[in-house]
């Protein structure tokens, strides 16, 4: 009976020690293929993002014209398409991107951030609209509650046709498991385009911020309705050295920045950025002497000499300089003013002279500029000066920091927004200044 017993102990550990085989044969099958699946879904999920973000970074890009548009591109579609079957995913196998006009794999559409209801969940909403995009006059609530306003990207990638070869786990039919063989995997990205914030080098063009209070309206919108003169007595800019490593800045490191090549270093969104406020007379000399003898010198840093300002060659600029500046915070505590976006703007005048007992003289009044001119010919006594200036001003609706007619000062510059297509500069993330980023980011 001891013997019996004995031998009946090494039959039940036999079957024990095969069953346990089995289950650990059984349990590293689904670990090798469960981490193939994940692999084949990561190289999916990587040709996902391509094409969402080749997508959403060609929204606004007319490939044709080679130039940047209004309207949104349906080549988009096709070119996010391009990028994403460019990867494989798993044993080499091709990406599957469906196009079908705006309701296949890649779909064009529009993001919504819920900001303005304070929602937590974010959507998506495909549309396949090319009607043109409006950003001025507009503030970012209503731009992210618009869905015609065409922000994003979708992307869908899949391996349906050609699923994933699972490598062990068939061997789990020996147990009674079916349609283990392969595996269809996919995935899905969002990649939105929204506007200017952190900025490459060479992005913005003189070391000028605009205060971002000054260029909006009563409501938050960015307003192409007024123009702005910096430097009065009420903050409407400040000058800037582009470091972000301290808040001051003194006129022996703006200078050199004149009639330079930009910022030589790349600009963070949301950091502080070092600035001053005032004339700084020295600084304000050269400004202007970049504006009227700056011809053919490349002062923005594209390889390009910029294109004459006086095209009448009387001395004195009769088309307005666009320049590109980053926008600040200028109602920011501690001395210090964040970085918020970029903005183009068309330099419509300066001027730099001395009273006459106490007096303005308007010896440096424009005549012309921009399309308009002056309505007396040739101004000869101060009197026709200020003529031509009171005009000026009302043609471009030029205003003082505190909203009031901008007066004729001494020493200050005039510009107004340039609300037309811009070359979209930076990274996603800034507020609405009238630029798109140049590079999307994922959302989802």
């Amino acid at each position: 009976m001891t013997i019996r017993h004995g031998r009946d102990e090494r039959g039940a550990t036999a079957v024990i020690v095969a069953i346990t085989i089995a289950m650990l044969i059984g349990i590293g099958a689904l670990a090798v293929d469960i981490g193939h699946l994940y692999l084949a879904r990561n190289e999916l999920q990587a040709a996902a993002d391509a094409c969402a973000l080749r997508g959403a970074g060609m929204l606004y890009f007319d490939i044709a014209a080679t130039k940047y548009s209004t309207t949104p591109q349906t080549t988009a579609n096709e070119e996010g398409r391009a990028a994403g079957i460019a990867n494989t995913a798993g044993e080499k196998g091709a990406v599957e991107i469906t196009l079908a006009g705006n309701t296949g794999d890649v779909q064009r559409g529009h993001w919504n951030f819920n900001v303005h209801t304070g929602l937590l969940a974010s959507t998506f909403n495909e549309n396949p609209s090319t009607a043109p995009t409006v950003l001025w006059n507009r503030s970012d609530e209503e731009l992210d509650a618009d869905t015609n306003f065409i922000n994003a990207v979708k992307c869908v990638t899949n391996r349906a046709s050609t699923p994933v070869t699972n490598i062990l786990a068939p061997v789990l039919g020996l147990f009674g498991g079916t349609g283990l063989a392969t595996s269809v995997v996919r995935a899905q990205a969002v990649a939105v385009i929204g506007f200017a914030g952190s900025l490459e080098p060479q992005s913005v063009d003189q070391p000028f911020g605009i205060c971002a209070d000054k260029i909006v309206d009563s409501d938050g919108n960015y307003t192409c309705e007024a123009g702005r003169m910096l430097n009065d007595t009420n903050q409407t800019a400040m000058w800037t050295t582009f470091s972000q490593s301290t808040c001051s800045a003194s006129p022996n490191t703006i200078q050199p920045l004149i009639c330079s090549t930009g910022n030589d270093q790349s600009l963070v969104l949301g950091q502080d950025l070092a600035s001053t406020n005032g004339v700084v007379n020295s600084t304000l000399v050269d400004f202007r002497n970049c504006w009227k003898t700056g011809l053919n010198r490349d002062t923005n840093g594209d390889g390009v000499n910029d294109a004459t300002l006086d095209t009448d060659g009387d001395g004195l600029p009769n088309l307005p300089w666009v320049l590109t500046l980053p926008v600040i915070d200028c109602l920011a505590t501690g001395g210090c003013t964040p970085l918020v976006g970029a903005v183009t703007v068309k330099v419509v005048w300066m001027v730099d002279q001395a009273k006459l007992n106490g007096a303005q003289k308007y010896d440096e009044a424009p005549t012309k500029m921009d399309g308009w001119t002056c309505s007396i010919a040739a101004p000869a006594t101060g009197d026709e000066r200020q003529t031509c200036w009171n005009e000026f001003v009302a043609h471009f609706n030029l205003l003082a920091a505190n909203n009031t007619t901008a007066p004729f000062a001494n020493k200050s510059t005039y510009f107004v927004p340039d609300c037309t297509v811009q070359e979209p500069v930076g990274e996603t993330g800034g507020e609405n200044f009238g630029i798109l980023a140049k590079y999307p980011k994922l959302v989802k």
